[in-house]
């Protein structure tokens, strides 16, 4: 599976399986302007969940304990109080004991074979995004079906950006993509740091994923986070309608303060069988949108487009103007290539930089560059996806999909 820059095969879906010893992983990303040589994908295959978390933790040991004390060490810089984040994991835990039990004997498993308690892995998980500034108000993402594609596929797009100290972050090893096999569920393929801050993008059925922050302060309350709640769906659903009846009958967290406000999430799905949706939610509020209320296209980034922002607190224009730009401009883009969306638009889309401003893009545009000079929160392009889950494909560009390469992934093996 070595691919180096400038190459464009197809490249198969070659994974490692994972036994309890971990391969040499490589090729990850180093900093934020460097392209990643290799796309690395492992496959971890467990009969239960909690032998699951206990072969991740076995392979990225080292890993969590890095991440671990990296987040300590900022809980205590900036002053957070750990009692009270002791009292939330435990509730956590609650909530996934009754909700979710499949993740909480994953996170069972990596705790037991990392040894770190598990409250502090939930403390990670709630915490982490903000602490770690994890797509501080970046991404941009769209979901194309016919009638709008003029090959009569399927399309779903993600523009993955971070702030600075996420790319950071990421320097440890670990994979890319990994496919999740545990006996029971579907086996989908995830992005991110296993089991912690991860979400599945592509599952066996066809269904695919993709994901923008979305800060919000009002109707906030206890329940499931929005990654276990991508993960569920994964694990249990194939198309977008059941996808969005799951999301409606769970209880959902949103946070209250600085640091769990941005854990707001709007994702966006995608079937095989052609459908498309958005959904959008606090604890209080869901909103759902389907591709046949807008012709087979949508667009995504950081604010609410279905639930009422005076009611979820949402980010308005003047707060945010980049992602109502970037919104704007995707949907205009999807629009002007109506009826003839195929992958090499899609791609050119995914690239772009704005009317008049062709060669650079900044943070205003779809592929938005990283400005070192204007501090941490400075969000850049680091990966983007194509996902076609018709023929369940992911195109995969390490880096500015303006000027790097994109690798075509097949994984029509898992279905």
């Amino acid at each position: 599976m070595i691919k180096t820059k400038g190459t464009r095969p197809v490249i198969a879906a070659i994974t490692v399986a994972i036994a309890m010893t971990a391969p040499a992983l490589v090729g990850l990303v180093q900093a934020p302007t460097e392209t990643l040589t290799l796309v690395t994908v492992v496959e971890v295959t467990a009969t239960t969940d909690y032998e699951y978390g206990l072969k991740i933790g076995g392979l990225f040991a080292e890993n969590y304990r890095y991440l671990a004390s990296t987040f300590f060490e900022k809980v205590k810089g900036e002053g957070i109080d750990a009692a009270e984040i002791s009292i939330k994991a435990g509730e956590l835990i609650d909530v996934l004991n009754r909700y979710y039990p499949p993740h909480l004997e994953r996170l069972k498993g990596l705790s037991d074979r990392i040894g770190i308690p598990l409250e502090d892995l939930v403390a990670i998980e709630l915490y982490g995004p903000g602490l770690f500034r994890f797509g501080f108000r970046g991404c941009t993402t769209s979901a194309s079906a016919p009638p709008a594609t003029g090959d009569s596929k399927t399309y779903i797009t993600w523009n993955i950006d971070g702030a600075w100290d996420m790319w950071k972050l990421f320097q440890f090893r670990i994979p890319h993509l990994v496919v999740n096999t545990v006996l029971g569920h579907n086996r989908y393929i995830s992005w991110g740091v296993p089991i912690l801050f991860e979400d599945g993008i592509l599952n066996e059925k066809g269904l695919a994923c993709t994901a923008n922050t979305n800060t919000q302060t009002k109707g906030t309350g206890m329940g499931l986070l929005p990654t276990w709640i991508n993960a569920m769906a994964m694990a249990t659903c194939s198309n977008v309608y059941e996808v969005a009846e799951l999301i409606a009958s769970l209880p959902r967290f949103s946070g209250s303060d600085p640091l769990t406000t941005m854990l707001g999430t709007n994702y966006l799905w995608a079937d095989a069988h052609g459908g498309i949706a958005s959904t959008e939610w606090t604890h209080s509020h869901f909103g759902v949108k389907f591709g046949e209320e807008t012709g087979g296209i949508m667009g995504q980034a950081n604010h609410n487009q279905w639930l009422d922002r005076n009611l979820t607190g949402g980010l308005g224009p003047d707060e945010s103007p980049s992602t109502y730009a970037r919104c704007a401009r995707m949907w205009g883009l999807l629009r002007e290539h109506y009826g003839h969306l195929d992958l090499a638009t899609m791609k050119s889309i995914v690239s772009d930089h704005g009317p008049g401003n062709p060669h650079i893009g900044n943070s205003m545009t779809i592929c938005r560059h990283f400005d070192p000079e204007a501090g941490l929160n400075q969000a850049g392009t680091g990966v983007c996806l194509i996902i076609e889950p018709n023929e369940r494909v992911i195109n995969w560009c390490p880096g500015h999909p303006c000027r790097e390469p994109f690798f075509r992934l097949y994984y029509g093996w898992m279905s």
